[in-house]
């Protein structure tokens, strides 16, 4: 607002705007040419101009008149202004005089201080300089001193060639080092010669203690050579000099040694007997640098490790193996030596024993895991031996896949020589990788593959037209691999279980055996556990595993016989003595394959008396603990079929509807296959079948007063269901 109120007060009466006329940059002339251009252009020249001018004229005229009207209305402040301008100019002048003042006192004091402190400084010069010349003389004269001793110390070494005067002798170059001694001193300059040629000395002598010590593996004398080259102040230099060095010779000679292609080994074994001998040296200096840290706190480890990248011997590490791998992993002996990978690492270890075991601060073992202190065995695997066990591992996994097809070469039929050869080539192969962990492993996986695709095919050989023998041979060379496997390692055994196999063969019995019973065809039966009895194995690892399982079998077959047997119906004694013959046949026919025992071989002894039991007698055995071996529900079933058939309905269709299969709604052909081949059955409504049955049943019977023992005989069956659900 105070802006446009100042633009506003530079504007005329008339309107025209004079604050341009004010600015820094006006010009007349450019002034005078925008009012020409901007006179109507039809105008003559004579006319413009006289209207121009009229026009700046008339501008002039009302910028004059506003100008007395200002001063008409403010002429009362103007001058009531005037006597506070005087004011100020009188107290301007009064600071103006004290200023004055204040300048020359200050000239006075300047010059009072200047002169006392120009006096001071040169004095101050005058002294410097002084003790500068005295610092001088006093390094010189120190260096004469120093030189002097230098002599005697090298003389001393020279003539006794002793550690101690070595290392002497370069405690006085190092303070020959640090002295400051002044340039241009003749003294000096001559005596420097002669102290340079020491320090060569010196540092040769230094060198050569290291490098004898490290021929004898002497970390403490080494440490003393260390020790004669941190006086010097070249220890970090020249160590890892040495070291690359040391690295760039084994190169070298790597790179020249001969090789033959055809049988490396020997090359091979000088070469890692060389880089035994190289690196125990590297070892050495190592512990050396470690025990000079302890004697003397000055960083020497730390200067080598910031030349080098890394520690010594892990830089020496990393070189070695890139030189030993640019030769061993060429393609003129790649080959060989990945063919013959476990003897290439018996080639390094346990000969690189000494250089990574731990009493030397390195590898717990050869074959172990690594030590935080000595990368070694990573770096040699992982630059050389890693390649190369890849390989092999490769080539010894088709090895092992081809031994393996070999045996079943014909679908269905292995061969024993084949399945021999597998084996024996598996565990071989294990037992040559077992020299290496990570080799091993390797080995062992590529085998524990090799093994189940044994099983798997072996079992493949095993079908329902193979015959006893043929199946118990295929077992024998599960067995034998087994065998052959375990003791190379535990999980190969593992894998090459022949109890699987074992079930499959019985397996397949049994479900031919159980159909037979279910379709009451006793011959399909005997030729089913004959071709049991036929898969005898030979191998005594497998035959407990065969006794359990035939043991197994014959239960399962006894018990689903007499659950068939006591399904029979009616039971005329024709089909009574058809029974006990049939009896006699599964028992011979169980007792080929093991000893009979137990409750299934009781229960079927028990099936002769029973069918010759009296109604009463049966009931008080079912009372007793006699039939107590026998099933609840198989003897609920030949209750039912006894009481109707000694009742005389066994041709009555009211009373068969009674009977437990029907009121399960199947037929009895159907329920004896269901309950001897086990299939699915709610327990239940069996059970509540059968109780539902023998009470009809009973109640049948209770109306004719000769069956009274039929009532009885149900009643006792009653409550030996109740008896066995509880």
């Amino acid at each position: 607002m105070e802006t446009d109120s100042a633009a506003n007060s530079l504007r005329s009466p008339t309107g025209i705007d004079h604050a341009r006329f004010l600015a820094e940059d006006f010009s007349p002339l450019a002034y005078a040419q925008q009012q020409l251009a901007s006179a109507s252009e039809g105008t003559a020249d004579d006319a413009r101009f006289t209207h121009v001018l009229a026009q700046l004229q008339s501008q002039a005229a009302a910028l004059e008149r506003q100008a007395q009207a200002t001063v008409q209305r403010e002429q009362t402040a103007l001058l009531e202004q005037i006597v506070g301008v005087r004011g100020v100019d009188s107290a301007l002048s009064q600071a103006e005089e004290h200023v004055r003042e204040i300048k020359a006192y200050m000239h006075t004091l300047r010059a009072r201080i200047r002169v006392p402190h120009s006096q001071a400084a040169a004095y101050a010069r005058q002294a410097g300089n002084l003790q500068a010349a005295a610092a001088g003389v006093r390094a010189v004269a120190r260096f004469t001193q120093l030189a002097r001793r230098l002599r005697t110390q090298m003389a001393d070494a020279l003539r006794e060639e002793r550690t101690s005067d070595w290392a002497a002798a370069a405690q006085t170059l190092g303070e020959i080092a640090r002295t400051p001694l002044p340039a241009g001193v003749t003294l000096v300059e001559r005596e420097m010669h002669a102290v340079d040629r020491h320090r060569v000395r010196v540092q040769a002598a230094g060198q050569q203690l290291i490098e004898e010590a490290l021929v004898r593996h002497s970390a403490s004398d080494a440490a003393a050579g260390l020790h004669v080259l941190g006086a010097l102040g070249d220890l970090g230099d020249s160590v890892a000099l040495r070291v690359r060095r040391g690295a760039a010779a084994w190169a070298a000679e790597v790179a020249a040694h001969p090789m033959a292609p055809a049988a490396p080994w020997s090359d091979v074994a000088a070469l890692v007997d060389r880089l035994l001998d190289e690196g125990l040296r590297v070892r050495t200096l190592e512990r050396a640098l470690a025990v000079h840290d302890r004697r003397r706190a000055d960083g020497a480890s730390a200067a080598v490790r910031s030349l080098l990248g890394d520690h010594v011997l892990a830089f020496w590490w990393r070189a070695a193996v890139a030189a030993l791998a640019a030769r061993l992993l060429a393609p003129a002996v790649r080959s060989t030596l990945a063919a013959g990978f476990p003897r290439l690492a018996r080639a390094l270890f346990p000969k690189l024993e000494p250089l990574v075991l731990t009493r030397l601060g390195g590898m717990a073992t050869a074959r172990g895991a690594q030590g935080d202190e000595d990368p070694g065995v990573a770096v040699l695997w992982d630059g050389l031996l890693a390649p190369l066990a890849a390989q092999y591992v490769d080539a010894a996994a088709a090895r092992m896949r081809t031994a393996v097809a070999r045996c079943c070469v014909t679908p269905g039929i292995m061969d024993p020589r084949s399945a021999s050869a597998a084996a024996r080539c598996i565990a071989a192969e294990v037992h040559l990788a077992a020299a290496h962990v990570r080799l091993g492993a390797a080995v062992v996986a590529e085998a524990e593959r090799s093994v189940r695709d044994f099983v798997h095919a072996a079992g493949t050989c095993i079908t329902d037209a193979s015959s006893g023998v043929e199946c118990a041979a295929v077992v024998d060379c599960v067995a034998a691999l087994r065998v052959a496997v375990r003791d190379a390692d535990a999980r190969l055994g593992d894998a090459a279980d022949p109890a699987p196999l074992v079930e499959r063969v019985h397996g397949a019995a049994r479900d031919a055996a159980l159909e037979a019973i279910a379709n009451d065809d006793l011959a399909a039966l005997e030729e089913a556990l004959l071709r049991v009895q036929e898969a005898t194995p030979t191998h005594g690892d497998v035959q407990p595993l065969f006794t359990a399982q035939r043991r197994h079998l014959v239960d399962r077959v006894q018990r689903a016989y007499v659950c068939a047997a006591l399904l029979s119906f009616p039971l005329t004694e024709d089909v009574k003595l058809r029974v006990v013959g049939d009896v006699a046949r599964v028992e011979f026919a169980c007792s080929q394959l093991v000893a009979l025992e137990g409750d299934a071989h009781a229960a079927l002894r028990l099936l002769r008396p029973m069918l010759f039991m009296t109604a009463a007698e049966l009931a008080s055995a079912l009372e007793g603990r006699e039939l107590a071996c026998v099933p609840a529900v198989d003897l609920a079933s030949y209750v039912a079929c006894r009481v109707v058939t000694d009742a005389g309905g066994s041709g009555d269709a009211s009373i068969e509807a009674m009977m437990p299969w029907r009121l399960l709604g199947c037929s009895r052909e159907q329920l004896r296959r269901r309950l001897v081949m086990g299939q699915s059955q709610d327990a239940d409504d069996l059970l509540r079948a059968q109780q539902e049955s023998l009470e009809s049943l009973a109640a049948h019977a209770q109306q004719q007063p000769q069956h009274s023992e039929l009532v009885q005989l149900a009643t006792a069956a009653i409550g030996r269901l109740f008896a066995n659900a509880q």
